[in-house]
Parts: C-alpha cells; structure tokens; sequence
C-alpha cells in the first residue's frame, strides 16, 4: 500500500511538473459580428422597387382605343337655271318650293327639279309661294297666280279687283284651303280651290303685314301698331292691343306659348299675351328696320336685323348679338345654325351665343336655312338650291 501510494504521488507530482512547465494558452472566442441593421430611407425603397420592376415588368394588356369616324360632308346642288332667288323656302310634303325676285317659282323634290313657272310679277322682295293642298299660289306687284303644286300648271288668275297684288313682302295665309289674304284696306278669306271670297273684313288703318294664326284667331298688327285679334272664321274682331310698333312691315307676327311678338319697322318689340289681350312689355331694338319676323323658342326671342341677330330672353332684357349675319337664325333644340356674309354657317349655343361648330361653304347664303332630315340642310346660294348632309 505504501508502495501504490508512492506511485500516485510520484504521478501527480509529474502531472503537476508538466502543468508548470507548459501552460495552456486558452484562445479566447470572439463573438460573430451581428450585421446592424440599417433603416431603408424612401428613396432606397423606390430605388430597390423599381430594380424589382425592371427585372420583372408586368406585361399590360393593350386595348385598342376606338376612334370615332368624322363623317363627310356632302353636298348636292340643285340648279334652277338662274334664278335670283329671294325669300325663303317653303316645305311641303316632301317637296320644296322658292320664287325668284323676277317671279319664277320653282318645285324640286331631294332627286332635283321638277318644274317652273314665270310669273309676270317682278322686283319681288321677302315674297314667298304659298302651298296648300289643292293649290300653290304667288301674289306679286302685278297678278296673284293659282298654280296645280303637283305640276306647276296655271289653274287661274286672281281678279285685280278682288284680289290686289301685294306691296312690299306681305304674303297670304294657307290654313288647309282657305287662304288669309290681306287687302288694302282690310283681310278676305279666300277659298283657294277657286279664288272666291268667302268673307271679308275692313281695317282702317290698314295693315302691311303677314297674317298669322293662333288656335282658332287670325293676328294681324295694322300700321299704327294696333294688335286686331280676329275669328278665323268670320273675321269678327275679337280684341285689340295697342302699342308703339307703329308701321309694322311684311313680318308676321311670331308666336309661342299663348304670346304674340312683332316689331315696328323701326322698333320696338312687343310681346303681348293673346288670350288676355295684355301688352306685356315694349323694348328698343339696337338695329332697324326689322321686316323678318322674329324666331321664337323656350330660350327667348332672336330678331334679325340690320345684318345682326339680338337675343333676348322672355323678359324682353337682351342676351347678346351675333354680327355679319344674312338671315334670321334657324332655332332647334338647344343651339341655332346661321350664315355670315363671308360664306361660313354657324352653329351657336341658344342660352349665352357660343359657338359650337362651322362649316365653311365658301359661298354667301341667301335667306334662311331649313332643316329638311336629321344631319341635313337646305339652302340658298348663289341662285341655286343646296343640301349639306354632315355639315352640322
């Protein structure tokens, strides 16, 4: 035992000697370096956004877009071998009828022409045919015409006795086969398959106006500026207005909404409530004299003259004016088409005068425009008759 014992100590006494001798050198670990993280700023976020794009585009489908066609404009022309027209055109079942100023009246339908006759009436102004169903009839300077509307044959002249010709711009009145013709010192009725008077009435003052109906009353303003409301059936004075629209010429009186409106030669403009027989007010026109009748619509009242178009509202206060013009405006829905001196229509807004669109036809528009279908117009220029489809 003592033996083993002195074996251990010998041994750990070895043990212990080494340990002294050679030390160990412990290598101390380093920690692994913990990235830190950064904050990405806004522009790096856009930045590594749009690597990410780049790498990867997303692939839009691509939708064709519709372009809407501007349709063409056509024009057709209509000769009428010459003629200076004047007035206006008039449409009646499907066929149109102008005169010239030399009296020639002319029929056409939308193919072209389809007859003429020369009256012996001359120097005409703001005369226009008068269409009916059994007749078609021109009243000049020097003879009233029956004419057949279908072939523009002569079914007979009007006696000068009975009937006189017409002075400056008047015309008859078609109501079915009654014509309203005004005479010199009064207004007849007229039968128009034959010419005979069927009943009569005197007026001094006498009128130089058109004749215009309204429900079952004939109006007509004679030239102290007196308003005669009149039955159409009789001609029995009904009611008059007077108002300081003296010497009222060729217009007729305009209507719309149960209200009369006509103008002086040299103004003013009065409006009139007809069922009361009440002047509703009178306003001074900035342009004279006035012998087309004013158009009317919801929106207001649009006089031609002087080469202007004023518009005022149904107060009688004026809007605005459109300047250059040849002729009273052709109202529709919201907006009116005219020309100007130079050859171009219009289309302007009804309520504050903007313009919307023109056309260019490059020649002077005589008288006023028709809208004869949707998309198409008719008009007057340089001694013919054209149809513009597309224009406006």
């Amino acid at each position: 035992e003592e033996g083993f014992t002195q074996i251990k100590e010998t041994t750990q006494d070895k043990i212990n000697n080494i340990t002294r001798e050679v030390p160990i050198e412990m290598e101390e670990e380093t920690p692994p370096e913990i990235p830190q993280e950064q904050e990405s700023t806004e522009e790096q976020i856009q930045e590594e956004t749009a690597v990410i794009i780049e790498e990867n585009p997303v692939q839009e489908e691509t939708i064709p877009q519709e372009t809407e066609e501007i349709p063409q404009v056509e024009i057709q022309r209509i000769s009428l071998n010459g003629s200076d027209l004047i007035g206006e055109i008039i449409s009646y079942n499907g066929r149109y009828f102008v005169n010239d100023k030399n009296g020639k009246v002319s029929s056409l339908n939308r193919e072209g022409l389809l007859w003429q006759y020369s009256s012996m009436n001359a120097n005409l102004e703001l005369t226009r045919p008068v269409v009916g169903p059994s007749s078609m009839v021109l009243a000049g300077k020097m003879e009233v015409v029956f004419l057949n509307s279908n072939d523009g044959s002569l079914l007979f002249k009007a006696d000068r006795s009975t009937l006189s010709p017409m002075i400056f711009g008047q015309v008859p009145l078609a109501v079915e086969n009654v014509l309203y013709y005004p005479l010199h010192q009064g207004l007849a009725r007229v039968d128009m398959a034959n010419g005979n008077i069927l009943s009569k009435i005197n007026m001094n003052p006498s009128s130089s106006m058109t004749p215009a109906i309204y429900e079952n009353k004939i109006l007509l303003a004679d030239s102290l500026g007196t308003l005669q409301i009149l039955n159409a059936q009789d001609l029995s004075l009904q009611a008059s207005v007077s108002t300081s629209a003296t010497q009222p010429a060729a217009m007729e009186t305009a209507i719309y909404d149960g209200k009369a409106l006509f103008a002086g030669r040299q103004g003013p403009l009065v409006c009139i409530d007809i069922d009361k027989a009440d002047l509703l007010w009178e306003q001074e026109l900035p342009f004279q004299p006035i012998y087309q009748s004013p158009r009317v619509n919801s929106t207001g009242i649009f006089v031609f003259a002087g080469g202007n178009i004023v518009a005022f509202d149904w107060q009688g206060r004026e809007l605005y004016r459109l300047t250059d013009a040849t002729a009273p405006p052709l109202l529709e829905a919201d907006s009116m088409i005219w020309a100007d001196t130079s050859g171009m229509l219009h289309q302007n807004r009804l309520i504050d005068g903007v313009e919307q669109n023109s056309y260019n036809l490059d020649q002077q528009i005589q008288g006023p425009i028709l809208r004869t279908a949707p998309g198409e117009l008719m008009i007057m220029a340089q001694g013919d008759l054209f149809f513009l489809t597309n224009a406006l």
